[in-house]
């Protein structure tokens, strides 16, 4: 890599071995001041740990020891926090034989890995070099402040359009912007905003020719957006660069003449290239390797499933006035008080869906599903969202419901007329989605939208929605015109649950948690988290060193996630060196957030600390022990993080924290997980990792190292493992590397790219 300089982390304490490194190599190395005192002491050498993690981290090029969890913790921060590619690490393998003569007591036996233990490639050697092919892009040395995920992808420049089909209507617009956003975070480009399109309504309910179009930020809240993703509106991608460089048209039938200057989203846009690939938007590693800076989708209509939209759907939200107006609308006609809310679509539904059972519900089907959850609910007030403009049917539901209804002025002018069309629209999905429950229409995607905005943005209870099925024999007579014939569907139709009638209640079995009938300014998803008061304890093992307690934090954060409670942050435990490398005996704790940025962690999901939860609430409703041996006898008071708590209750469910279905059944508020050794795997860790990062201090300090050792000279960073490994690794190939054998591969990483200057 033409490297020159190397820098050198590494535990040895072999005299012999270290002079042999520093001629031939003069790695630099950073040391710290020893404190006084044992605590101290123990806490430089966490900090002196910490800040070669992200010297090593910051390196154009890094080569580690395998199966040290100190290597997997600087490639995990060369890539989440430092922007590196993954290419620009390798783990230290067998050489073979060196080309040059050594003393036998500085060669490890070679090996011939087979492909199982090599993950399919060859084995380093001088046939097969131990770097990677293809050189690594340059990364700047400097450690301080590093960017944030979405600032790194902005940085990049690579952006992906989409333009969705015309005839779309805005909640499919809004669904197709979600699976751009989803591959946009998975291919590291800028997602560009295509403008919103505004269709209007025919006699028959649905949508004629003619559209307006506006920009996506005078709909939705663009600040949200940008808090998850870099984004930017296609208007303003057009003034700045004037063209895209691959346009991918994806119609049913495309034909290879595709001219340069093509129609998107309203606009006439340029491409260098235009070409079919039809589907090509779900080949992620196509699209990853694919070079064009700018790639355009025309004619698209992708859409996302429910389990991937939900983490991104609270991010995907409505501009602020909508949730305002939503919310003076709710106080005027209910104040306080709970409400039911109905999507009841009719028009062009009575047409295009009158084969489809359960979809269509007369006037009278209606009434009654709304009684039974009134009834059910205690809830005296409704509020009805309809498109039907059938006189005798909406005075049937007024006499019976007496239900509230939005409506606006009807704005001059075509465009503004289309426009608050949209503006009324978008105002009933928030006042539904703020009412105590939901009643909706099968099959609409206005109903999908509403039941999404629930959960998303105002945190329901999945099952305080349901959409309307067949009841059956009503208990009273109605007339023949405002009744749908019964269905009696089969399991594969109803997912499994009885068709809806007297005797299975329509209304899910469990009563929902009551929510504020307020819409305006609905909390964001950690805050949602944190007002519900769950909590989620753990404690690692006692033995674990300092990056696997970080490994075990990041699975329970992901269970957090999962489970929406609060993560509550063990101490640290920092563990003494022993004269073999190992660990003794005697710890010490401090604050979590003494060595890592709380203001990261925090940003993702809400988190507090030990002391501060012990202090607040002094005790956990139940606690697990998850160790091998464990007695159903458990004490009330437990050791737990070098504290003392209670307990409510104590079991043994070992592996419990494996089954997130019963953990979210659990009601426990306080739940703590003892002596645990849980980690994530890397696909579950990656996006999890650039918010678990060191205190800024620590970045500063490695920066202030590298800025003094090489200046703005690249370098190449080593993790070279050896004391307690010489026993415990010995048997595993490739793990443990001779001087010489550790020499060889830095001098080829250093030719190779160029790099003169190692640490």
């Amino acid at each position: 890599y033409k490297i020159q300089h190397v820098y050198l982390a590494t535990d040895s304490d072999d005299k012999e071995e270290l002079a042999y490194v520093d001629a031939m190599l003069q790695p630099a190395r950073y040391k710290a001041p020893r404190a006084e005192g044992r605590d101290s002491d123990l806490r430089v050498q966490v900090d002196v740990a910490n800040v070669e993690i992200a010297i090593c981290a910051s390196a154009r090029f890094f080569l580690g020891t395998k199966t040290s969890s100190y290597t997997l913790a600087i490639i995990e921060e060369r890539t989440a926090v430092f922007g590196h590619k993954p290419d620009s690490a390798v783990e230290m393998g067998n050489l073979g034989e060196l080309p040059h003569a050594h003393d036998a007591r500085m060669t490890t036996p070679r090996h011939e890995k087979t492909e199982s233990e090599t993950g399919g490639r060859p084995d380093p050697s001088p046939d097969h070099p131990v770097l990677p092919a293809e050189s690594v892009t340059a990364v700047t040395a400097r450690a301080s402040a590093p960017p944030s995920p979405p600032e790194r992808i902005e940085q990049l420049q690579r952006f992906l359009l989409f333009d969705v089909s015309a005839g779309e209507q805005l909640n499919k617009q809004r669904r197709a912007l979600m699976f751009f956003l989803d591959l946009a975070m998975l291919t590291k480009r800028v997602l560009v905003l295509p403008r919103a399109r505004l269709l209007a309504r025919n006699k028959w309910g649905g949508h004629g020719p003619d559209e307006t179009f506006v920009r996506w930020g005078e709909l939705f809240n663009l600040s949200k957006l940008k808090a998850v993703h870099p984004v930017v509106e296609l208007e303003d991608f057009v003034e700045q660069r004037g063209r895209v460089d691959l346009h991918l048209r994806n119609a049913q039938e495309c034909s290879l003449e595709l001219d340069q200057t093509f129609g998107f989203n309203g606009l006439r846009l340029f491409a260098s290239r235009c070409e079919c690939r039809r589907g090509f938007q779900h080949n992620v590693p196509a699209m990853r390797a694919e070079t064009a800076t700018a790639i355009a989708f025309s004619e698209v209509t992708n859409q996302l499933g429910p389990q991937r939209v939900a983490p991104l759907r609270p991010y995907v939200r409505f501009a602020q006035g909508v949730y305002d107006r939503a919310a003076d609308f709710v106080a005027a006609s209910f104040g306080d008080a709970p409400f039911v809310a109905v999507h009841w679509r009719r028009t062009d539904f009575l047409q295009v869906r009158r084969s489809q059972p359960g979809v269509l519900q007369s006037a009278q089907h209606l009434v009654e599903h709304v009684k039974r959850a009134m009834e059910k609910y205690k809830i005296q007030h409704v509020y009805l969202a309809t498109d039907s403009d059938d006189k005798e049917e909406l005075a049937y539901v007024d006499a019976m419901l007496q239900p509230a209804r939005y409506k606006a002025p009807r704005a001059e002018g075509r465009d503004s007329d289309l426009r608050v069309q949209v503006d009324v629209a978008n105002v009933e999905i928030a006042i539904c989605a703020s009412a105590r429950f939901f009643l909706g229409t099968k099959t609409s995607s206005y109903t999908l939208a509403i039941i999404e905005e629930r959960t998303a943005v105002f945190g329901h209870k999945p099952d305080s929605a349901v959409e309307m099925g067949n009841l059956g024999e009503l208990p009273h007579a109605h007339d023949a015109r405002m009744t749908t014939p019964r269905h009696e569907k089969t399991e594969s139709e109803t997912g499994g649950r009885p068709d809806p009638s007297p005797d299975h209640p329509v209304l899910p079995a469990e009563s929902v948690t009551a929510v504020t009938a307020r819409a305006s300014a609905p909390p964001s998803p950690p805050e949602r988290i944190e007002q519900l008061q769950r909590f989620l304890l753990f404690d690692v093992s006692a033995g674990e060193q300092l990056n696997k307690q970080r490994r075990a934090l990041m699975f329970f954060l992901d269970l957090a996630m999962l489970t929406k409670r609060v993560l509550v942050l063990p101490r640290a435990r920092l563990l003494a060196r022993n004269k073999w490398g190992g660990h003794g005996p005697d710890e010490t704790f401090v604050r979590w957030g003494e060595l890592f940025n709380l203001s990261k962690l925090k940003a993702v999901h809400p988190v507090v600390e030990l002391e501060d939860f012990v202090e607040q609430r002094g005790r956990v409703d139940l606690h697990l022990r998850n160790a091998q041996e464990c007695s159903l006898e458990l004490d009330q008071t437990f050791g737990f993080n070098g504290l003392r708590l209670f307990a409510s209750r104590c079991e043994c469910r070992r592996g419990f924290q494996h089954n997130v279905p019963a953990m979210r059944a659990e009601t426990a508020t306080a739940i703590a997980f003892s002596e645990v050794t849980n980690q994530l795997g890397p696909q579950r860790v990656a996006p999890l990792r650039p918010y678990v990062r060191f205190a800024q201090g620590v970045y500063d300090r490695a920066a202030d190292f590298v800025a003094a050792s090489f200046g703005d000279a690249p370098f190449v960073a080593v993790h070279w493992r050896r004391t307690d490994f010489l026993q415990v690794r010995r048997s595993q190939p490739g793990v443990l590397q001779s001087a010489q054998h550790l020499v060889e591969h830095v001098k080829r990483a250093m030719e190779k790219y160029k790099i003169q200057h190692v640490y």
